[in-house]
């Protein structure tokens, strides 16, 4: 938890930390290879839009608001490359899906995306695609920078030239890495292999997470690939899972938890990590 948190959304943490005191012990002593802390991960930035928290996924306030406001100790965000080849915060393969402009990420250069406007942010703000440069630029200077999550999206109906497409995403995550001496605070992540083995050629030092569906069969080829860890849905792994992964010397992070019951669930299992859509509930009932 990043001890930045006041104001409103401080009240709404302690009234949650009331509420959850006779349950926080079920989480037990943990451990996992973290020493024994779990970092708390907002998901797309703050989670998913709501009217409490009505800011779209990837978005600058949803970022900003995640890690400087509820505390976070970082974001999970959604990466693509433009025709110019810079990577674009954006969840979706279609940009209609979720802003009032057309086509793929892949298909229009950075600077016209930048003007792309979120159609479904609850705030009745105005909020646009931004650069992952954009998010570098305000935390590399942190002295203690938040853990930047990039879900690296290879499945590009877009572009079919897959095998260069992993080559030019990668080379372009690499450099601006290197440009924001960023590899302390990065992750990688994707479930696609290919993709993941020619980030970690090009940066050795960057921790890497495979995205997988079955825990068993990961746990091998991770060890065996040098992954730092695996990321899975905390409803497909169990306690006794995560401590073989641990076992192996592979963290793991879990997603896919809104309701307090899923969030507990997770906690329980004693993972080294969490991707969360209510950052505040999450923290309440680690602390």
């Amino acid at each position: 938890m990043r001890l930045n948190v006041n104001g409103n959304n401080f009240c709404i943490i302690l009234v949650l930390v009331l509420i959850n005191a006779c349950t926080k012990n079920d989480i037990g002593t943990i451990s996992n290879l973290s020493n024994g802390s779990i970092a708390v991960i907002g998901h797309g930035g703050s989670g998913i839009a709501t009217i409490i928290n009505p800011y779209p996924w990837n978005s600058w306030t949803s970022i900003t608001r995640a890690i400087d406001g509820y505390g976070a100790d970082g974001v999970e965000v959604d990466v693509q490359l433009s025709k110019d080849d810079i990577p674009i915060l954006y969840h979706d393969i279609a940009l209609e899906s979720m802003t009032n402009c057309d086509g793929c990420i892949r298909n229009v250069n950075s600077g016209d995306l930048e003007n792309c406007e979120y159609d479904f942010d609850l705030s009745f703000g105005k909020e646009y695609l931004i650069k992952l440069e954009k998010v570098l630029q305000r935390y590399a200077s942190y002295d203690d920078p938040p853990e930047i999550y990039l879900d690296l999206r290879s499945d590009n109906l877009c572009d079919p030239t897959i095998d260069s497409y992993r080559s030019e995403l990668s080379s372009a995550i690499s450099m601006i890495i290197d440009r924001f001496s960023a590899h302390s605070f990065i992750r990688i992540g994707s479930n696609d292999q290919t993709l993941l083995n020619q980030i970690a050629n090009l940066q050795g030092t960057v921790k890497v997470y495979y995205q997988v569906d079955n825990i068993d069969l990961a746990i091998p080829i991770a060890v065996a690939s040098n992954y730092a860890g695996l990321i899975i849905s905390g409803s497909k792994a169990s306690k006794e899972q995560v401590a073989s992964a641990h076992s192996m010397g592979i963290e793991i992070v879990l997603f896919g938890m809104r309701s307090r019951s899923k969030i507990l669930s997770a906690l329980k299992k004693h993972p080294d990590a969490v991707i969360t859509d209510d950052i505040n509930l999450t923290i309440s009932l680690l602390y």
